[in-house]
């Protein structure tokens, strides 16, 4: 792959064997040995909604807002840091202003993520639990 940048830094697009040569002005480093770049991570895909969480920092009880374009079904998946599935639920989104109550009171303190999942994408954020 033979990619050029004026930054420190190169953000990898495509799978393949990359080199690095450092160029300034008419020096020319020595190639580095290949580095084999094998793209696993998940596509980050923002949905066609906006949403926010109140209270975060919570207790347990909190309410989630979204403002939606369209009518959808969408999933609700918390993880705890270690991204095991704590819960799930759908939740059907109409056009407009929506919100959901949640209680999770009695669950471990500490953080976790909400992931709003739909066919158009997915949109996470975390919460605090104190």
């Amino acid at each position: 792959m033979l990619t050029t940048t004026s930054v420190a830094y190169l953000k990898v697009t495509q799978n393949g064997s990359y080199k690095v040569e450092v160029v300034n002005n008419s020096c020319t480093s020595l190639a580095s040995a290949a580095i084999n770049i094998s793209l696993t991570g998940v596509k980050y895909n923002k949905l066609d909604i906006g949403f926010s969480i109140y209270p975060n920092p919570t207790n347990g009880l909190f309410e989630i807002k979204l403002t939606s374009i369209a009518h959808k079904t969408y999933q609700l998946k918390l993880y705890n840091v270690s991204g095991q599935l704590i819960s799930e639920e759908e939740m059907n989104v109409r056009i407009g202003k929506n919100s959901k109550n949640m209680n999770l009171v009695g669950i471990e303190k500490g953080i976790y993520f909400l992931s709003i999942i739909g066919d158009d994408g997915v949109a996470t954020q975390s919460i605090l639990v104190q």
